[in-house]
């Protein structure tokens, strides 16, 4: 009993906080076939998880201090305990350096300072692929020497140009409105005026617009201390005031420079050999993470899911291994087709929509083979199956890729009891 996750409400990336939920975490070998995985509680810490993992990486891939053992991970894992981890299991990491590391935003803007940047290129043949270029340095984490690699892509991060356009029509709507509160006080000189004008700045300091301002005189009726209307021949007395008026215009720089920095993220490692491991290895590395996020598109299909109604938390645990299982064997059926395509005698396959490909996945093999319908007949303790038709030339190559033939659909079982 202790040992059933804890199914409860969490933190969902689907944004359904109403509904109960586990969490899931897989690791996946460098060609992603998955060969660690748990389901845990649905509150988990992505942190703590992260952490517990390292503590026992070693152990659950039985490797001895003395192995090599890379660890590449999401930016969760880059805590101050979690670092401390990873130093006492000797483990080395490539990760992304999260924000809240007051130094992430500090390497960027010495990146976007410094022109000895390393050209990377496109890591990927698709069309409309991110061409990158990298800075390599080494900084300090709570006296512990890392080495950061800030990367450029010319594919801007859309949520945070989103973010940042949103902070910067944000800052102007307040400030045209404290300008218009403002512009109708009157100052009784122009030195008054000037010290409020000071005040404002230090006040509400922007960041993204700068203030132009001027002051303005004007001759105005001094209102009367008595009520009523004013005796006939009496003066009418006039006094000058001064207003103030502020013009508001987009500081250029440093809005460039943040959106400048919407196109990098920095990568922190432990791997300081930078003619051994290149700022190309550490970037492809890092964006290996994909695979563990193909297990998890998996896992969440509602394909897998949708049919299944169960109430005992420790069957609904059983279930998720069940599927971290099924995983795997998805994955290898894709890298069996996949590595015998690669021989160059190889003709490409027929994949999704009928398109020729060399690399198809796991999804596109099963579009292929689902509608294969196989025919039954059961007589007696027998059962007997066949294929009514025979199957087109594209699926025997599928069937043949992945290891097997036609005759699996064709067999006679003997299924009652001794």
């Amino acid at each position: 009993d202790g040992d059933t996750p804890l199914i409860t409400h969490g933190y969902p990336k689907d944004h359904r906080p109403d509904l109960i939920q586990l969490i899931f975490g897989a690791g996946t070998c460098k060609d992603g076939v998955p060969i660690l995985g748990e389901v845990t509680d649905g509150n988990a810490s992505d942190m703590v998880t992260n952490g517990r993992w390292v503590k026992k990486l070693r152990t659950m891939l039985q490797k001895d201090d003395m192995g090599a053992l890379l660890l590449v991970a999401d930016s969760a894992l880059v805590t101050t305990n979690n670092l401390e981890l990873r130093k006492k299991s000797k483990i080395d990491i490539i990760s992304r350096l999260p924000g809240r590391f007051d130094i992430e935003d500090e390497l960027k803007k010495q990146a976007l300072l410094n022109d000895n940047w390393t050209p990377i290129g496109k890591l990927s043949d698709e069309k409309g692929a991110a061409s990158y270029k990298a800075w390599d340095t080494t900084a300090e984490i709570n006296g512990e020497t890392y080495r950061f690699v800030v990367v450029h892509s010319d594919h801007k991060d859309q949520r945070k140009l989103k973010a940042l356009d949103k902070a910067v029509g944000k800052e102007y709507n307040e400030t045209k409105k404290q300008l218009k509160d403002l512009s109708k006080r009157p100052f009784a000189c122009r030195k008054d005026a000037e010290i409020e004008a000071e005040k404002h700045i230090k006040a509400h300091p922007l960041t993204y617009h700068l203030i132009d301002w001027e002051i303005k005189a004007k001759e105005e009726k001094v209102k009367r201390k008595k009520r009523g209307r004013p005796k006939k021949g009496e003066a009418v007395q006039f006094q000058i005031h001064h207003y103030l008026f502020g013009k508001i215009r987009k500081e250029p720089e440093t809005y460039a420079l943040d959106r400048e920095c919407c196109g990098l993220f920095v990568l922190i490692t432990t791997l300081m050999d930078v003619e051994k491991d290149s700022s190309r290895t550490i970037l492809e590395r890092y964006k290996g993470q994909g695979n563990v996020e193909r297990i998890f598109r998996f896992i969440k299909h509602p394909s897998w899911l949708g049919a299944f109604c169960i109430k005992k938390p420790e069957r609904i645990a059983a279930l998720g291994y069940i599927l971290l299982i099924a995983a795997l064997v998805y994955v290898l059926w894709e890298r069996r087709v996949r590595k015998a395509l690669a021989r160059a005698d190889e003709e490409p396959i027929e994949g999704l929509n009928r398109q020729k490909t060399k690399r198809p996945t796991s999804y596109a093999l099963q579009v292929v083979l689902t509608p294969i319908l196989v025919q039954s007949q059961r007589i007696g303790d027998e059962l007997r199956i066949w294929l009514p038709r025979p199957l087109s030339l594209n699926r025997c190559r599928v069937l043949e890729l992945s290891g097997f033939s036609e005759a699996i659909y064709h067999g006679v079982w003997h299924i009652g009891r001794k």
